[in-house]
């Protein structure tokens, strides 16, 4: 089997998974231990680059894992105040998208400034973790709006918001994807360096 295969078949196997399961109790520690994975990977193949990428990963999701799964911020709509619920939980997650969108663009230089290897450099992976959070902001953005359309004016149109775990899923695992891809690229890297 090709590696592209591998990484395509990966990808909807593991979209397929996360949306089975369904809840983020479950999703989120599961794709924490995977990009942790990739941190551990990275170091053990002296890969700096996907080292950053899955840390800044860790960090980003964990973020938004903490603030709630923790409790930071109440999932639960107190008086169906579901317009403030919403409108909080949609928001937070879409400025955390935003965030990580500018810490993908900035990630050379942040890398640069908290490592001082010289073999940090811009990936051709480091284009895609962004487009994956404008992404995630996009739909972030369009649930919220849904949200106060739905709230304020009473309409019964649900579909952003039945879709936007789905798509957040799909997301991640695209991010693993390239993750993987970026692992597999180093491997044949240090093979093709040893055997010369």
């Amino acid at each position: 089997m090709k590696a592209s295969h591998f990484v395509m078949l990966l990808i909807v196997a593991f979209s397929t998974y996360l949306i089975q399961l369904w809840e983020p109790q479950y999703t989120a520690p599961l794709y924490l231990g995977i990009l942790s994975l990739c941190i551990l990977l990275g170091l053990v193949l002296n890969n700096i680059n996907l080292t950053h990428i899955a840390l800044f990963l860790v960090v980003i999701n964990g973020l938004e894992y903490g603030f709630f799964q923790m409790g930071v911020i109440d999932l639960v709509a107190k008086d169906s105040d579901y317009l403030t619920k919403g409108t909080v939980i949609f928001g937070i997650q879409f400025l955390i998208s935003v965030f990580a969108v500018l810490l993908f663009i900035f990630r050379v230089q942040l890398s640069r400034k908290i490592s001082n290897s010289d073999k940090v450099a811009l990936t051709h992976f480091d284009t895609f973790f962004h487009w994956f959070f404008i992404l995630s902001a996009l739909n972030c953005f369009i649930a919220l709006l849904e949200n106060v359309f739905r709230n304020i004016y009473d309409l019964e149109f649900r579909f952003f918001y039945d879709i936007y775990p789905s798509v957040a899923y799909v997301l991640w695992a695209l991010t693993c994807g390239s993750l993987v891809t970026m692992v597999i690229l180093s491997l044949k890297d240090r093979n093709s360096t040893v055997a010369h």
